[in-house]
């Protein structure tokens, strides 16, 4: 079956991201969630064996976030390096707008699309995002100088948009998730080094999750209950309808607690599972601090091969070090 696919055809990205221990710089807070268990033993699959603890973003990220990035770094509107795609604006599912209006606020998002997940980015925008953070999340003066910003810090992007996505830097405090970071965060069921995976991201094997449908301004809801913020649901088959879309984006947190199902979309098939997307997300490190070692953040982040960066475009997403999310 095709769990979580999203009838989108665009790209959008994944993101994690690594971080030292430090306090959150930009304005937007993202919500960490610590992924335990250094060392566990990786699935079936081959998949899923972390060697350190991180961190992983708990949502995804949204156009808000994203809107903030864009004015932070292109208050002069000129999109350096080709971080805003005009399809956010023209597509039904893409969420931001560039107004052309006054500089530092010339990024908007869309009427019911601020709290939904940022949609058709590519990995060098993601990791554009991981230098901008890296760089303390602050304000540029032009975009000349932005651009100088975010093509080094955690990556070293020299204006590059495609190509092999290069490895992270030393020192890096966030970067893009490996494959390996994804999916532990999604399916490792924690409390020690052998104790397996979850069939599905919502901590449930062998009962597929129920498909949420959605309220007229994008909020996930089932059975008359909206958000859904607990149980064994998921965006995917298509159920979520509303604008004119099926199969569209809903609130981040409205789908199933800590959006654990939303990243459910892999480019593989699992236990019968064809997961097909991507879904942004930051990775952080988090030396000497746990958030929640038990509290296992259910979604599968973006694919990766193994431990190497990988260059796909899906939905934004961060994490941090730190395994054996439960969110």
């Amino acid at each position: 079956m095709n769990l979580l696919r999203r009838s989108a055809t665009a790209a959008l990205v994944a993101l994690v991201l690594a971080r030292v221990d430090v306090p959150n710089a930009h304005a937007t807070p993202i919500d960490w969630v610590t992924v335990g268990d250094p060392g566990n033993a990786a699935d079936t699959t081959t998949y899923g064996a972390v060697g350190y603890e991180y961190q992983i973003m708990k949502f995804e990220w949204t156009n808000s976030q994203y809107v903030e990035f864009l004015n932070a770094v292109d208050p002069d509107g000129t999109n350096p390096d080709s971080i805003y795609n005009s399809t956010m604006g023209s597509n039904a599912r893409g969420g931001i707008t560039n107004t052309g209006t006054t500089s530092g606020s010339r990024y908007a998002f869309k009427t019911n699309m601020g709290d939904k997940p940022v949609n058709y980015l590519s990995w060098w925008d993601a990791a554009r995002v991981a230098n901008w953070l890296q760089a303390g999340g602050t304000n540029s003066p032009t975009s000349i100088s932005g651009s100088a910003v975010i093509n080094s810090g955690a990556y070293t992007l020299s204006g590059a948009t495609s190509g092999t996505a290069p490895a992270k830097n030393v020192g890096a405090q966030y970067w893009v998730p490996t494959e390996n970071e994804w999916y532990k965060a999604a399916y490792y069921k924690g409390s020690g080094t052998n104790a397996g995976y979850w069939q599905y991201a919502t901590q449930v094997t062998g009962t597929a999750p129920i498909a949420v449908g959605a309220t007229s301004v994008g909020t996930g809801t089932s059975g008359g209950v909206s958000p859904v913020i607990s149980g064994n649901f998921a965006n995917y088959n298509l159920g979520a309808v509303w604008s004119g879309q099926t199969g569209n984006v809903t609130t981040v947190g409205s789908k199933r607690g800590p959006e654990c199902v939303r990243c459910l979309r892999h480019e593989r098939e699992r236990e019968g599972m064809e997961r097909s997307g991507w879904q942004c997300r930051l990775a952080s490190w988090a030396a000497g601090r746990r958030l929640g070692h038990h509290q296992r953040e259910q979604r599968v982040a973006h694919r990766q091969d193994r431990d190497q960066p990988v260059e796909r475009s899906q939905l934004l997403r961060f994490s941090s070090r730190k395994s054996g999310c439960r969110a």
